[in-house]
């Protein structure tokens, strides 16, 4: 009944109403959808970033995988050189065996677990520290025996590195030409 008495002009601004208020509930419909599109694309743009990562990452363990693979006999030869741990007697048994042929007499002092730095690496100058053992051995002979020895010394088929070396005069054999002292050194272990 209210419709018939409203003249043409509340029909026309109540359908103009009906329609403002369709707009707005339209315009807020699409407001959501925009807010949820948004979140989606971001989350897909994570995703994605997470997904490049991920491929990025299988990617470098196939590459180590293969080199790994390409590198095995090297490492094996290259392993040939380092001590292991929890058995020096490769090294100790071959500097006895030096000293009988050389003709010194070796004493071994200390034999410990140890790092050693190693040269700076990379750009970000860190000093490395490499596993070794630490060997400290008193030696005694003749000059020639020790010179001898300790050349010997210096090529032993390990990583080894000879730290520092003391010797001194001492009273003399029969020849009267006997040196005694004590050598420093390192042997990478594994």
């Amino acid at each position: 009944m209210l419709i018939r008495c409203m003249t043409k002009t509340h029909t026309e601004y109540l359908v103009v109403g009906v329609w403002a208020l369709m707009l707005l509930v339209l315009a807020g419909v699409f407001a959501y959808l925009h807010s949820r599109i948004a979140a989606m694309e971001l989350e897909l743009t994570v995703d994605r970033s997470q997904l490049a990562k991920l491929q990025a990452l299988e990617e470098t363990q196939e590459e180590r995988a293969l080199l790994l693979r390409r590198t095995e006999t090297g490492r094996a030869e290259l392993e040939q050189y380092l001590l292991p741990v929890d058995d020096p007697s490769p090294v100790i048994g071959l500097i006895e065996e030096m000293a009988m042929d050389t003709g010194v007499t070796v004493d071994f002092h200390d034999l410990q677990a140890d790092t050693v730095s190693g040269p700076v690496t990379g750009d970000d100058a860190q000093v490395a520290a490499y596993p070794s053992m630490r060997v400290v051995l008193s030696v005694a002979g003749s000059w020639s025996s020790v010179y001898t020895f300790l050349r010997a010394l210096e090529y032993v088929p390990f990583a080894a590195r000879i730290d520092s070396t003391t010797f001194e005069y001492a009273d003399g054999d029969e020849n009267g030409w006997y040196w005694k002292g004590q050598v420093q050194m390192h042997v990478g272990v594994m």
